[in-house]
C-alpha cells in the first residue's frame, strides 16, 4: 500500500490519472486510520485519502495525528515534529491550496528524514512542493492574462 500510494501520487504530480485505483487503496488504508503506529505509514495513507478525495478519512487521520502527542516512543516524537505538518501539506495540495502546501513542506525541519523510508520515498514531499510552485505560477499567469 505504501508503494502504491507513492507511485500513484508521483504519476498524478506528473499529470497522469490513476482513476478509481485511489478509491480502492484508500479503502484499504481506512482499516489503519487510527493505528498510531508509524508516521511514515500515516503519510502514505494520507496520500491515498487525498488522491481519492476522501476528505472525511483525511480529516479522521489528521485528528488521529493530533492525538499522537501523548504517544511515547518514536511515533510520538516524529508525528508532531514532521508527520502532522507533512500530512496537512498533502491535504492543502489536494484541495488546491498550493501556497499553503509549499509553506508547510518548506517549514519541515531538517530532521524530516526521521519519517523513515528511502530517499525516493521521502523525496515525494519535495516533488509535491515543486509541483505546488508550478501550479501557483501557472495560476498567476492565467490571472494576469
Amino acid at each position: 500500500m505504501i508503494d502504491a500510494s507513492a507511485l500513484w501520487w508521483r504519476i498524478e504530480l506528473l499529470g497522469g490519472d490513476v482513476g478509481r485505483r485511489w478509491h480502492e487503496l484508500a479503502s484499504a488504508w481506512k482499516l489503519h486510520l487510527e493505528d498510531d503506529y508509524c508516521t511514515f505509514n500515516d503519510l502514505h495513507a494520507m496520500l491515498a485519502h487525498v488522491g481519492a478525495r476522501d476528505w472525511r478519512a483525511a480529516s479522521r487521520l489528521e485528528n488521529a495525528l493530533l492525538r499522537s502527542h501523548a504517544q511515547h516512543g518514536r511515533y510520538g516524537e516524529t508525528t508532531p515534529l514532521v508527520g502532522l505538518a507533512a500530512c496537512r501539506a498533502i491535504i492543502a495540495f489536494g484541495r488546491g491550496y498550493y501556497a499553503r502546501a509549499s509553506e508547510l513542506i518548506g517549514a519541515l525541519p531538517a530532521s524530516a528524514h526521521r519519517l523513515g523510508g528511502s530517499h525516493a520515498q521521502r523525496n515525494l514531499l519535495y516533488l509535491t512542493r515543486l509541483e505546488a510552485g508550478r501550479r501557483l505560477r501557472r495560476s498567476t499567469r492565467l490571472e494576469a492574462a
